[in-house]
C-alpha cells in the first residue's frame, strides 16, 4: 500500500445581467488543470421585442487537453419562437460549429450546421384536450478523415388527445411518426421509419 497525492486546480467565473424585463444577457468560464486541462467559456443573449416572439443566440468555446492531444471547438446557435395566436407556437432555429482533434499522428476536423423548424397546436374543448404537432430540421457534417459529408433530413409528425374530466380517469393516447433520410457520400441512402403509439389511463378515485 501507499499514499499519493493529486495537485488538482479549478476556477470558473459566471456573469449575469438583465437590463430589462425583455433582454437577459449572461456568459461564464471554467477552467480546470490536472491531470487534464479544461476551459470553457459560453455566452448567451435572449430578447423578448414583442409579447408573440422570443429571440435567442449563443456561443460557446471549448478546449480540451490531455497528454499529446488536444481538442477546440467552437460552438453558436440562435432561435426563435413566435406565438400568433392561442395555442399555436412555431418555432425556427439554426446552430453551426466546429470541432478540432490534433496530436501525435491525428489531425481531425469536423464541420457541421443543423436547421430545426416547427410548430404545435394545443386546443381544450369542453370534454378533450387534443395536440398537433410537426418538427423538422436538416443537419450536416463534413470530416476532414476523408469519410465525406453525411446530411439528414428530418420530420416528426405528432398528434394526441386527453380527457378533461379527469376526477375519476385520466386518458390519453399519443402517435409520434418519425422520417429519418439519411445521405453519405460514397454510400448507400440509409432511410428510417418509426411508428409510436402510447395510450395511458390513470384513476384517482377513491
Amino acid at each position: 500500500p501507499g499514499l499519493g497525492t493529486l495537485q488538482q486546480r479549478s476556477a470558473g467565473a459566471s456573469v449575469y445581467y438583465r437590463p430589462s424585463l425583455q433582454t437577459t444577457l449572461s456568459a461564464s468560464y471554467d477552467f480546470y488543470k490536472d491531470p487534464f486541462e479544461r476551459h470553457l467559456f459560453a455566452t448567451t443573449a435572449s430578447l423578448r421585442p414583442l409579447q408573440e416572439l422570443d429571440l435567442a443566440a449563443g456561443y460557446r468555446f471549448f478546449r480540451f487537453a490531455v497528454q499529446d492531444a488536444l481538442t477546440t471547438s467552437h460552438y453558436a446557435f440562435t432561435s426563435a419562437n413566435y406565438r400568433p395566436m392561442l395555442g399555436l407556437s412555431t418555432t425556427l432555429s439554426a446552430s453551426v460549429g466546429t470541432t478540432d482533434v490534433s496530436g501525435g499522428t491525428i489531425d481531425v476536423t469536423s464541420y457541421y450546421q443543423s436547421y430545426g423548424y416547427g410548430a404545435n397546436y394545443l386546443k381544450t374543448l369542453t370534454l378533450v384536450t387534443y395536440r398537433l404537432g410537426y418538427q423538422g430540421g436538416y443537419s450536416v457534417n463534413r470530416i476532414t478523415t476523408g469519410t465525406g459529408t453525411s446530411r439528414d433530413l428530418t420530420h416528426v409528425f405528432l398528434a394526441g388527445v386527453s380527457n378533461t374530466q379527469t376526477r375519476l380517469v385520466a386518458l390519453s393516447a399519443d402517435y409520434t411518426l418519425t422520417l429519418v433520410t439519411h445521405r453519405t457520400s460514397g454510400a448507400e441512402p440509409s432511410d428510417q421509419r418509426d411508428h409510436h403509439l402510447q395510450v395511458a389511463a390513470h384513476s384517482s378515485a377513491p
